[in-house]
């Protein structure tokens, strides 16, 4: 009998421990070098070994009939799993931050993240995670060309720290999901909760609207709203990025008659609070994420039908602004390309940018940049994801985001052409939709570890997880 391989490739391990291994000598010996000292140093070095052991371990095999976690295992990783999910419930809710200017969702990610290590260590069947090698590859390309980049920074500890942080978002968080969320449901029911999170932000953006400043910790700004964000270019782009989820769970057959309703009221409430953030950026980004899932889904007439939809619920929001307001989308299109607007800055600022880059293309000026800061070579922040993280990382860290890019996006296209039913092919089509729609959306904002645009990556990964556990399983 065949045995099935419970872990990544051998290959894959061996990248994971050698990649890390630099990266951990390289953020060791920056972060000793600061006002941190050596026992954060320390710190970094354990942490990222620890990572190491978690992706480079030896496959373990075990026979097919032992394929399938124990009972207790299962038990064990529910109350990571609810945490998890949870998070996904408060993911768009960024007012929500009690200590230390940390949201909910993250404090409970964070939970899910030791409790499931917790499980593994008690658990006699441990589950192992999946993660594409691209992740792996382009994480630790981006960690080397921040860790580099960090030497010329006058903060080398909070370069570090954007690193780290991003690092965790790319590889720990995905890796997290795919041990957690198992069965196909669980990725359903986790898509479920990310778009009443980010329905519960489009109300709090239509309040806004209707009675003013009544979100605690908000502040709108010239008639643009923020919902439950805390600036009004997070809703947009939150909003853009599930509403995609949103018309795939609408469009679900099998998901029973709650969740659909769902996905359709939620489609509705999500477009009133993109067009009402007053985002440009977010809703050219909106069309291209349901385009893409129209296309790859190949469900082109329900996704059109969709469109009417949201295109009803743009132009029923739009119309009950004021329309002297520079919020409406006419006031917004002349604001940002008008002899004065935004894009002129902005293209200025990647002018600057750019001769900086010519000058240094390796090493970056690190991560972390303040326009603010004295001395400051940039009068504004770089509003393009990649462009900024040349500027801030250098080479390798702009080589390493667009091979994380690229590594989402394929393993994306993978689920949809593995689906086993026309429902699955839809689930992948519409996160791969959504992550495309973060993608746009970063060619014009700094967005670069923003949560909520890295939802769709770890909930696809997941997915592909799934499917590469079923068809080994089939060919045992």
């Amino acid at each position: 009998m065949k045995a099935l391989a419970v872990n990544a490739p051998r290959s894959t391990g061996y990248l994971a421990i050698g990649g890390l291994a630099v990266l951990a000598a390289l953020s060791g010996y920056i972060v000793a070098s600061t006002e941190l000292g050596y026992a954060a140093a320390g710190g970094v070095i354990v942490a990222l070994a620890g990572v190491a052991w978690l992706l480079g371990a030896e496959p373990r095999t075990r026979s097919a009939h032992e394929a399938r976690p124990a009972a207790d295992a299962t038990i064990l990783f529910r109350v990571p799993r609810v945490a998890f999910l949870l998070g996904l419930l408060l993911i768009g809710q960024l007012t929500m931050r009690p200590i230390y200017s940390t949201t909910v969702s993250d404090y409970l990610f964070l939970v899910a993240l030791v409790a499931t290590l917790g499980a593994m260590v008690l658990s006699r069947e441990p589950q192992r995670g999946f993660l594409p090698s691209g992740l792996i590859a382009g994480a630790l390309l981006f960690g080397i060309g921040a860790c580099l980049s960090a030497f010329s920074s006058d903060t080398a500890g909070a370069a570090i720290g954007v690193a780290t942080r991003f690092l965790y978002l790319a590889l720990v968080w995905v890796w997290v999901a795919t041990i957690l969320l198992r069965r196909i449901v669980d990725v359903r029911t986790g898509v479920a909760l990310w778009v009443i999170s980010l329905s519960v932000s489009g109300v709090a953006a239509i309040a806004q609207f209707l009675l003013g400043d009544v979100i605690p910790d908000t502040d709108t700004a010239f008639g643009r709203m923020t919902g439950t964000a805390q600036h009004v270019n997070d809703l947009g782009g939150s909003a853009a990025v599930a509403l995609v989820a949103a018309v795939g769970l609408a469009l679900t057959s099998s998901a029973g008659r709650w969740l659909r309703l769902m996905g359709s009221v939620g489609t509705v409430l999500i477009t009133s609070g993109l067009i009402l953030s007053g985002s440009i950026g977010a809703m050219i980004a909106a069309v291209v994420g349901v385009a893409v899932a129209a296309a790859v889904t190949q469900r082109k007439r329900a996704f059109g039908a969709a469109a009417i939809v949201i295109a009803v619920a743009a132009i029923v929001t739009t119309s009950v602004q004021p329309p002297e307001s520079a919020a409406t989308f006419a006031g917004r299109l002349d604001t940002v390309s008008g002899p004065s607007g935004t894009l002129h800055a902005r293209l200025d600022v990647f002018q600057l940018a750019w001769h900086h880059i010519e000058e240094s293309p390796l090493i970056g000026v690190g991560l972390g940049f303040d326009p603010r800061a004295p001395g400051a070579a940039l009068p504004d922040l770089i509003h393009n994801a990649f462009l900024s993280t040349w500027y801030q990382g250098g080479v390798f860290a702009f080589i390493g985001l667009v091979v994380i890019t690229l590594a989402g996006l394929r393993v994306g296209l993978q689920a949809v052409r593995d689906a086993g039913t026309t429902d699955e092919r839809l689930l992948a089509g519409s996160l791969l939709g959504s992550f495309a729609t973060y993608i746009v959306f970063g060619l014009g904002t700094p967005a670069l570890y923003e949560r909520y645009g890295w939802v769709p990556v770890a909930l696809v990964v997941a997915l592909r997880a799934i499917q590469l556990r079923r068809d080994q399983e089939s060919d045992s």
